[in-house]
């Protein structure tokens, strides 16, 4: 008799770009909070990832296929802003500027001929309306996660869960700088909550 396994959520943060290099990433920050934690019966894999297409390339397709994750939520940070964010959908193109590596994209393309734009499968308005209820975070639906690394991330994790047909629902969470106005412990808090939510879709 093999015990069966424990469902696994793969949580991802981000580390140092931009205004964040002495001010540590806030989702980064957040998200390490919440390793090895179990919420509704799923243990979570934190994992940091470096602000680098070829890096996302690399790591992000290769934490799918070690973990083989039940679902799968990006964090990143939106330097401008003063809530929570869930993003609707990820495109494909007009990556043109360079990333934490001084790194541009040839083609500007995440997948070159993949589709147009990625939607998440997940009811992001129940999402919405549970970080509201049970946090009083004030929390927005985004159709534009940015054409930076955070919408290049979502992407590359949506493709690669449509090439392999694999059923698990991907997010990207925005959050805002830390204190601004929440704290860390705060945006960790309104993850867990995104996370039950999520799991019992």
């Amino acid at each position: 008799f093999r015990p069966m396994a424990v469902p696994t959520v793969l949580l991802t943060g981000f580390g140092p770009f931009r205004d964040f290099v002495v001010t540590p990433n806030p989702s980064w920050e957040a998200v390490k909070l919440l390793d090895k934690e179990r919420i509704s019966g799923a243990v979570i894999h934190s994992q940091k990832l470096d602000v680098e297409y070829q890096h996302v390339d690399k790591v992000v397709p290769a934490l799918w296929n070690k973990l083989s994750p039940c679902l799968v939520i990006h964090v990143g940070v939106a330097g401008t802003s003063d809530c929570v964010r869930l993003e609707q959908c990820a495109r494909n193109s007009g990556y043109r500027h360079a990333d934490f590596a001084n790194y541009v994209r040839p083609s500007g393309c995440c997948v070159d001929g993949g589709p147009r734009c990625l939607r998440t499968t997940l009811d992001v308005g129940d999402l919405q309306h549970k970080v509201q209820a049970e946090q009083g975070m004030r929390c927005e639906l985004s159709s534009d996660a940015g054409r930076y690394v955070c919408d290049y991330t979502m992407y590359t994790s949506l493709h690669f869960a449509l090439q392999q047909a694999l059923p698990a629902p991907v997010l990207f969470v925005h959050v805002p700088p830390a204190g601004k106005p929440y704290s860390v412990a705060e945006l960790a808090d309104a993850l867990r909550t995104i996370i039950r939510a999520a799991l019992s879709q």
